[in-house]
């Protein structure tokens, strides 16, 4: 609220000066790759592509910006801690690729990943992204949901379908948190040392929703708070929780 207070200060999803002021003056080197047609930038000295509807530069760094604050050392959109991280981790779940940045940071902490994407430009870019750690890396172009169908899948029938057993899960997908969590009831109850991030602040009463589903994990909060301006039925609680980090 004393950021808010600030007249200079525009109301933003993350209200936080320390935050904001930390990424204002980051230079960030975007390029563009003539034979795929699509920017890129390195990311921990890694490329990483960025979807074809990025027709500009300048809109690959505003974005580029919005993931580096997201994944702030203080921001309540942090997946990882100093006390929760991916070290020794055999099979990564990513649910809501997106562009990949999670894979990608932790390419070299987890054995096997598979990320879950949907939207065709993204896939694009994560083919682009992960072209040369296919071996490791699969993409899944189904959503994990609640049920099985042409374009919808449990984690409980993934889990069935693959050799390695899942013991990291991150879930980003807009919402449909809880869904996902209810298609992985056999996972949740069988797969001892397993530690899932979820994002708690899309709906209202996720925080709370998503805890009691994780009542038999040992379950912390981001201690910040998000205002989720793109919530189309936003409701009190209006500053929410980020992420929810659970382990067992």
């Amino acid at each position: 609220m004393s950021y808010l207070k600030k007249e200079k200060n525009e109301i933003t999803v993350f209200n936080y000066e320390d935050m904001q002021e930390s990424i204002k003056n980051i230079e960030i080197n975007v390029k563009y790759d003539e034979s795929k047609e699509l920017f890129y930038t390195y990311h921990q000295g890694k490329k990483m592509y960025f979807s074809r509807k990025f027709k500009l530069g300048e809109r690959v760094k505003k974005y580029y910006k919005s993931l580096l604050l997201e994944q702030h050392i203080d921001s309540p959109h942090r997946y990882i801690t100093e006390n929760f991280k991916l070290d020794g981790v055999k099979c990564l779940v990513d649910t809501g690729g997106a562009e990949g940045i999670f894979s990608l940071e932790n390419l070299d902490r987890a054995e096997k990943i598979y990320i879950f994407e949907c939207d065709e430009e993204w896939i694009e870019a994560l083919e682009a992204t992960f072209e040369e750690y296919k071996k490791k890396v699969q993409i899944v172009k189904k959503f994990v949901s609640d049920k099985n169908n042409e374009n919808e899948i449990t984690l409980d029938e993934f889990q069935n379908n693959i050799k390695e057993k899942i013991d990291f899960i991150k879930m980003d997908i807009e919402g449909a948190e809880i869904l996902a969590l209810k298609g992985s009831e056999n996972i949740l109850k069988k797969n001892n040392n397993l530690r899932i991030v979820a994002c708690v602040y899309h709906k209202s009463n996720d925080e709370k929703d998503i805890g009691e589903m994780l009542k038999d994990f040992k379950v912390e909060a981001t201690n910040r708070y998000m205002l989720f301006l793109y919530d189309k039925d936003l409701s009190a609680p209006y500053f929410r929780r980020g992420i929810l980090r659970a382990e067992k």
